[in-house]
């Protein structure tokens, strides 16, 4: 290997992928190309081309002066819209679970909701009114 002038190249995916890629096209356009005979040259008109069009080397002037009608200034004659008022709807109850222990020392799970503004009701505190 050290007696050759050949320069190896790194080959990674890329260059692999490339080289297929247009190993593949060319294959396609000689499979296209087979039995076509394509012409030499392109093909040249027999009658000349028009003349081309000489710009002025300034703008013309408009035919008629443009006149502008911008509407009268309204600088502050805004007026407040009134606001909206926003009110707040009051979130449902949220029932959960309080685990309660019965006299005979078993847990016992009761629903309870929670009101907003009124006191926790739970059936130790209905039992405790009771005895009352």
């Amino acid at each position: 290997m050290q007696d050759t002038d050949i320069q190896l190249v790194e080959v990674n995916q890329n260059t692999l992928i490339q080289w297929h890629n247009r190993r593949q096209k060319g294959l396609e356009l000689s499979v296209r190309l087979q039995g076509i005979v394509l012409p030499t040259a392109l093909p040249v008109s027999t009658q000349p081309l028009q003349e081309a069009r000489v710009l002025p080397a300034e703008p013309m002037q408009a035919r008629e002066e443009l006149q502008y009608h911008l509407p009268h200034s309204t600088t502050g004659q805004a007026q407040q819209r009134a606001k909206r008022k926003l009110f707040a709807i009051a979130p449902a109850p949220v029932p959960f679970v309080v685990p309660q222990l019965s006299p005979a020392g078993v847990h016992q799970w009761v629903p309870v909701t929670f009101m907003q503004g009124r006191p926790l009701v739970t059936p130790a505190s209905i039992k405790e009114e009771e005895a009352v």
